[in-house]
């Protein structure tokens, strides 16, 4: 399997979170086959080139259907490169897709689209030169909106991807990580039934999309993708990234004994023991409000004689209050 050329795979929980270039590229061309006459093109791309790409992609099959990019998935995800972040290379030498259809899965498609698929894999497997100039038709797209993957998408990609993972290891949910799974869960029960064994078995793959839509979900060969648009431009993928990676720190805070251990701790240095003593509280269940608050990065321990007594961070818990405040508009400096 190709290496994946991210900082750090995201495979807590069965699941992974990564940047998925072709994913990327499928969004681009539904972006370019439905794009309504007038309005804008994708990010990064002239008219007069969206219009030329959109006319070859509707072309490309001569099957009456327009090529879209779901073939490309399959490949990516059979062959090893489906979170890639420069997709162009493997374009280029694009490897024939696997002889058995049973492989490519497929089970959140349509028989009708599955069919589609089944039979442009095999053209693609028995037709070389179909092949190449297949690869050629994505590569031309995906060029011609590299500098704005490279200077604005990828890394906002990164940081969403970023704080999903923050989040969901700090105790949040997958389908409060991230909408999109419970809106796809909930859209049919055959694909709830996929989600839940996908992330049973290490399948489910996220891919926040820089040029994506609402959401999209792929049952391929090794993992089942769920995609979904980061929100450019309407502020909502720093939004939700904020709250991600809040969400856990301040839930924290969020039970009377443990707030109340914290302050204490901010008064005066104590162990475990002696915090379990003074609140007569037993001491695993202390244990338990310690966990969550070193979790947080609420408190510090420091060893002294034979045990460690733990204190407050003061400017971590100021940084969280301040970081709440000033994504809601609040100024508590006066």
């Amino acid at each position: 399997m190709a290496p994946v050329d991210e900082e750090e795979v995201g495979s807590r929980r069965g699941f992974l979170v990564e940047p998925s270039a072709p994913m990327e590229l499928l969004w681009l061309a539904h972006q370019l086959l439905h794009r309504a006459t007038g309005s804008a093109a994708p990010a990064g791309l002239e008219e007069s080139r969206a219009d030329e790409l959109a006319e070859r992609l509707r072309a490309f099959w001569g099957d009456g259907a327009s090529a879209g990019g779901g073939e490309l998935l399959i490949l990516a995800d059979a062959a090893g490169f489906l979170f890639t972040t420069d997709v162009s290379p493997h374009l280029r030498e694009l490897p024939p897709p696997p002889a058995e259809p049973s492989t490519f899965r497929l089970g959140t498609e349509d028989p009708e689209d599955r069919n589609r698929f089944v039979q442009r894999l095999a053209r693609l497997g028995q037709d070389g030169e179909l092949r190449r100039r297949y690869g050629e038709l994505l590569v031309d797209i995906w060029e011609s909106v590299r500098p704005e993957w490279e200077s604005r998408g990828l890394p906002l990609v990164r940081e969403v991807c970023r704080h999903v993972r923050e989040g969901i290891e700090g105790g949040a949910g997958v389908e409060d990580a991230v909408p999109a799974v419970a809106e796809v869960a909930a859209k049919r029960s055959t694909w709830a039934a996929l989600v839940s064994e996908a992330i049973g078995s290490g399948r489910l793959a996220i891919t926040p999309g820089y040029f994506g839509g609402r959401w999209s979900i792929w049952d391929l060969p090794v993992h089942l993708v769920v995609g979904y648009g980061v929100g450019v431009g309407d502020g909502l993928a720093e939004i939700r990234a904020l709250a991600t990676r809040l969400a856990p720190r301040l839930k924290a805070l969020g039970d009377p004994t443990r707030l109340a251990i914290l302050v204490s701790l901010g008064a005066r240095p104590a162990s475990i023991v002696e915090v379990a003593r003074s609140f007569g509280l037993a001491q695993p269940t202390v244990s338990a409000h310690f966990h969550l608050l070193r979790d947080a990065r609420l408190i510090v321990g420091v060893r002294e004689d034979s045990r460690t007594r733990y204190r407050m961070e003061r400017g971590r818990l100021a940084d969280l209050l301040g970081e709440t405040a000033r994504s809601a508009g609040l100024d508590l400096g006066g």
